[in-house]
């Protein structure tokens, strides 16, 4: 097995770790997950022909809050966002010649496992009206993206369009995994595109 296999594996694994990490988050808050509204992590590998993207962001800047919905309104925020978050091919689009279609997506989140049940309180120990308990909860949204490109060259920019959809959003922090190179990059709402 040569060198370059090696690595394209090890890019895998290090993303399903990832992907296993974010979807935990998205289920609870873990102290060493930053957690910074305004700011989104984007976790992004190549693997031949196929990009997989895992984005975990404050649910705050998503949805306009992170406590379980109470109301009819909130509800409606929440299934706006997983609409916006499902059309994954306006969110993350590559140079044209490389022919990048989103083929899978899941997303995770705490907010409201049971959509759809506006009066439905996920966390019966406590008052959904309580002030301090709306304050203090912290929660994340994680969506996981699979592409798989059939153009004539491979992905070599990327125009994040979450900028756009979310406008809470300021910037972004990217771990990127390309073969046998790794990279880590800064995507602000003034300078929305990255080198691949």
């Amino acid at each position: 097995m040569n060198q370059s296999t090696l690595v394209r594996r090890a890019g895998i694994c290090i993303m399903a770790v990832l992907i296993a990490a974010g979807a935990q988050a998205g289920d609870q808050h873990h102290p060493q997950t930053s957690h910074v509204h305004g700011k989104a992590r984007l976790n992004l590998v190549i693997d031949g022909k196929v990009i997989h993207i895992e984005l975990i962001g404050p649910a705050a800047s998503l949805v306009g809050f992170e406590h379980t919905p109470t109301s009819e309104a909130e509800h409606a925020a929440i299934r706006s966002a997983r609409s916006t978050l499902e059309d994954g091919d306006r969110l993350f689009r590559f140079n044209e010649s490389a022919d990048c279609r989103m083929e899978q997506m899941e997303i995770a989140s705490g907010l409201a496992p049971n959509e759809g049940t506006p009066d439905q309180d996920t966390h019966p120990d406590h008052d959904p009206h309580d002030a301090q308990h709306l304050e203090t909860q912290h929660s994340d949204i994680t969506a996981v993206y699979r592409f798989v490109c059939g153009g004539t060259r491979d992905p070599d920019k990327l125009y994040l369009g979450l900028f756009d959809a979310f406008p809470a959003f300021d910037e972004l922090d990217v771990q990127h995994i390309a073969g046998s190179r790794q990279s880590a990059a800064k995507v602000s709402k003034n300078n929305p595109t990255l080198d691949l």
